[in-house]
């Protein structure tokens, strides 16, 4: 998830094809149901004024393989907030995410990886568009998006399930993970 702060649709469509140019990602396309080689590229966007867009195509991993892809972009009162990523179900088999969030005892080792795969894209956007926060995560809420907005206003979390980047001058900052687990654990 990647927040730029106040920003008009205009602004949103311009970072949603900047999004889809990225090198790795194949799309946009509406239709769920249909392949992609069975359906036309989106040549353009028709974002309404709170930018509620769902839109799909595949990412080409960097072990060559396709995953599924989704992107949602909302505008509201905070700002712009951008929903992109691969879907932990959709993964190779061979990532062996089990449950994921949900503790199944198999270790999550494939994360990080993922995690950096999603941080190029996000440096891909923020290289054109300024970012003022990313959020690396399948379950982001209310609570994540009040880690963001504390995280922006100098307080970043000690214990963190979901590694975050932060604009500190120039730069985005990257704060790893601390709690390398599952979400959700057995009681």
């Amino acid at each position: 998830m990647m927040f730029f702060g106040p920003a008009s649709v205009d602004f949103a469509m311009e970072v949603a094809r900047t999004l889809w140019s990225f090198q790795r990602l194949h799309g946009p396309f509406r239709e769920r149901t249909t392949e992609p080689e069975n359906q036309e590229k989106l040549k353009d966007f028709d974002f309404s004024e709170d930018c509620c867009e769902n839109l799909i195509g595949t990412y080409l991993l960097s072990g060559q393989t396709l995953s599924p892809f989704e992107h949602t972009t909302i505008l509201d009162s905070d700002g712009l907030w951008v929903y992109a990523g691969i879907p932990v179900g959709s993964l190779p088999s061979s990532w062996d995410v089990g449950a994921y969030p949900f503790d199944d005892g198999k270790p999550i080792s494939w994360l990080p990886p993922l995690t950096e795969e999603l941080r190029e894209l996000t440096h891909f956007v923020n290289a054109r568009h300024p970012i003022l926060a990313s959020m690396y995560g399948w379950i982001i809420g209310d609570m994540e998006i009040g880690m963001i907005k504390e995280s922006l206003a100098g307080r970043i979390p000690i214990e963190r399930w979901h590694p975050m980047e932060i604009r500190k001058g120039d730069r985005l900052e990257y704060f790893p993970m601390t709690r390398m687990e599952s979400l959700f654990r057995k009681a």
